[in-house]
């Protein structure tokens, strides 16, 4: 979806490579947009840029462990605030780019890596990008928790999510 000036967030189940850093996970960009993806210290990282400013917020976790996460990353734009939410738990929160700035660009969404490169050597199960925020996050609750295993987690996952925007839309696909 085309993010102009709402808030938005993005929802992914992953597992990289063991090991795996700098790659992209999902992304709309070119002089405008946003970026989730691997960062060099393995974990993952939400930016955005508009105009010449760029927010970005890393998360503590490290991800790129070979094991099955998943994390939401939020851009609350009214609020101007990021955060990321890594396996059930709030993991990062920082400033994010305001309401004024928009995202919207001509750029191809690309989930898996970027025109670039920065390929996931891993597998994606379950993405979602949405405007608006999660109802959770405004009322302060926690994430649905990743457990061992990758179909019970996806299930809770889509069984507690609550969304309030104008539009969602997903798909899913193993890469």
């Amino acid at each position: 979806p085309q993010i102009h000036t709402s808030s938005f967030l993005v929802e992914i189940f992953f597992q990289t490579a063991s090991g795996q850093t700098d790659a992209g996970l999902v992304q709309k960009i070119n002089e405008a947009g946003w970026v989730l993806g691997v960062n060099q210290a393995g974990g993952v990282t939400l930016a955005a840029t508009s105009g010449g400013d760029t927010r970005w917020l890393a998360s503590a976790a490290v991800i790129n462990d070979g094991q099955w996460h998943h994390v939401i990353a939020e851009a609350d734009r009214k609020a101007g605030r990021f955060a990321l939410y890594v396996d059930g738990k709030r993991d990062a929160a920082g400033p994010g780019l305001g309401p004024d700035a928009s995202l919207a660009n001509e750029a191809d969404l690309c989930v898996g890596g970027a025109p670039n490169g920065h390929y996931l050597k891993g597998a994606i199960d379950f993405l979602r990008i949405a405007r608006g925020t999660s109802v959770a996050s405004t009322e302060g609750n926690a994430r649905p928790a990743a457990s061992a295993s990758r179909a019970d987690a996806v299930r809770r996952m889509r069984r507690q999510s609550t969304w309030r925007g104008r539009s969602t839309r997903s798909f899913s696909s193993v890469i």
